[in-house]
């Protein structure tokens, strides 16, 4: 169940460095769902209290975010999420404005860690240490989708920028081109 769905807010994505090293934003992605949110377990007061009282009083447990973003793949904003969901990345320029990125698996347990930013219109939430739980890539007959499955630190209020678009070209059935090695 997506919280927001289409233009109505926006969120703004950062490769952070290392864990808890918060990126800045370094681009804003258009999606189509969005279900990351903040989620918390309570961990219930049993001392010396009668079964009136036992819900009254909780503490704070386990705090941390979860959720699937959804965007149309493009040329820009794919690479984000593919780089979190794999590891490395190695770009060569070919010539002009035309590179070939080169995204390695990576074979440790420590992951690329995103920065998120999610401006819901009434809010602004910052998700640090996000990473890519599963990466969902599909081509069918029209608009190549992209859905990952997030999982970071409980999120904070934030002051969130101006969305700025820069968009690549939209991945679709017809420019359909993938190479996969064992290199």
């Amino acid at each position: 169940m997506a919280l927001n769905i289409g233009r109505k807010g926006f969120i703004g994505v950062g490769l952070q460095s290392g864990f808890q090293v918060p990126a800045a934003i370094a681009d804003y992605v258009d999606f189509t769902g969005n279900s990351l949110t903040g989620m918390q377990d309570q961990i219930p007061v049993d001392h010396a209290t009668g079964n009136r009282d036992k819900l009254l009083s909780t503490v704070t447990g386990k705090r941390w975010s979860e959720g699937d973003l959804e965007v149309y793949a493009d040329s820009r904003n794919a690479g984000y999420f593919i780089v979190a969901a794999l590891g490395t990345v190695q770009s060569v320029n070919l010539a002009g404005s035309v590179y070939r990125h080169t995204v390695t698996r990576t074979n440790s347990n420590t992951p690329q860690y995103m920065t998120i930013t999610s401006d819901r219109v009434v809010d602004q939430q910052l998700y640090a240490d996000v990473a890519v739980d599963e990466l969902e890539f599909s081509v069918g007959t029209d608009l190549a989708n992209m859905k990952a499955k997030l999982v970071g630190n409980f999120p904070m209020t934030t002051t969130s920028g101006t969305k700025t678009t820069t968009s690549g070209n939209i991945f679709n059935f017809a420019n359909a081109q993938f190479a996969f090695s064992t290199t």
